[in-house]
């Protein structure tokens, strides 16, 4: 074997003693200081040569990485575009039926609102035959009514009451209202009162109510009774 051979044979061996030595450092493995000085005078490298070698590897795995994972993404984002696709499907074929179905659903409406039209015509000639229980029945529906309208309104207060206690007594305990205790104990008491009273008029409303919508299924029982003598 030739001197250069054996030159060159040691020059193979200390470039893969520096490549293992930058895969080392690179692992975060701690080098002899010692040999990697005398591998560094026998490269003629540097410590910062090194140090940018070791940046370099480090990075190229990184790289490597992330490279590997472009099969997998590629996957993913095929997936979800399928996903997609499969929707945009599903979404045209339920619009059309959602479409199909308000029409239906609308038509159906105005027939059941011709049927209606016609049955309260016919209730109302009825009623126009018997002027007397017409005339109560009015009266009856007309304060049923009200009545309604009277209840949403008192259970409307009563909430807004009971949360304006709530509330004001929250933000005087925690000191954010600038009030002294007996005024706001005026208040709150104040309102107590109005909701008692106001739950009190609810339920003398619910009485009235069963009441006048018994009269009022009894008044249509009667006009509706075949057996009875239309004249």
């Amino acid at each position: 074997m030739t001197s250069q051979s054996l030159v060159s044979q040691l020059q193979d061996s200390l470039v893969a003693s520096y490549r293992q030595l930058v895969r080392d450092l690179v692992k975060g493995k701690k080098a002899d200081r010692e040999k990697t000085e005398g591998l560094l005078v026998a490269l003629c490298r540097t410590p910062a040569e090194l140090e940018s070698d070791v940046a370099r590897e480090r990075r190229r795995l990184e790289l490597i990485d992330q490279a590997n994972g472009k099969k997998t993404l590629a996957r993913e984002i095929e997936k979800i575009h399928s996903e997609l696709a499969r929707l945009r499907e599903e979404f045209t074929a339920r619009k059309t039926e959602y479409k199909e179905r308000v029409r239906q659903l609308n038509r159906q409406l105005r027939q059941l609102n011709d049927q209606a039209a016609v049955v309260n015509s016919a209730f109302e000639e009825l009623l126009g035959m018997n002027p007397e229980l017409a005339q109560r029945y009015r009266d009856v529906t007309g304060e049923i009514g009200a009545l309604h309208v009277e209840r949403q309104h008192v259970a409307q207060r009563i909430t807004d009451l009971e949360v304006w206690n709530a509330s004001k007594l929250q933000a005087f305990k925690a000191g954010q209202l600038d009030v002294e205790q007996h005024i706001l104990d005026e208040h709150i008491e104040k309102h107590r009162k109005e909701i008692a009273d106001g739950r009190k008029r609810l339920e003398e409303i619910e009485a009235r109510l069963a009441t006048l919508d018994a009269e009022a299924r009894e008044i249509v029982k009667r006009i509706m009774d075949k057996s009875a003598l239309g004249v």
